[in-house]
């Protein structure tokens, strides 16, 4: 699968709702393969065709030390996946609820 996402990034340590309200999200594109995740940074570019999209290689993370989990009440489009023990989390916000939950349950199998 793959699909454009706003992320934030949260540190674990300092994780409140309102903390990353205020901060602008980053606009990735995401792949989700059988044993990963992958983020991409999509940035449209000049060539001979007019405007053409490049990807960069942001992060990756493996299934198997992934943690996902919906979040509360009023993020009906965002979800969190973590490393089991790293420092950070992130939030990701789909475009509709079924997106969201179409990718939820798609890395739950997983």
């Amino acid at each position: 699968m793959h699909g454009s996402f706003n992320i934030w990034t949260v540190h674990k340590d300092r994780y409140k709702m309102k903390d990353f309200i205020r901060f602008k999200p980053s606009q990735r594109q995401i792949y989700l393969f059988e044993r990963g995740i992958v983020f991409c940074k999509i940035r449209m570019e000049p060539s001979d065709q007019g405007l053409t999209p490049h990807y960069s290689f942001k992060k990756s993370m493996k299934l198997v030390t992934l943690s996902i989990r919906q979040l509360g009440r009023g993020s009906s489009r965002k979800f969190e996946i973590a490393h089991r023990n790293g420092p950070e989390k992130y939030i990701l916000q789909a475009a509709s609820k079924e997106i969201r939950d179409c990718w939820f349950s798609e890395i739950s199998k997983l």
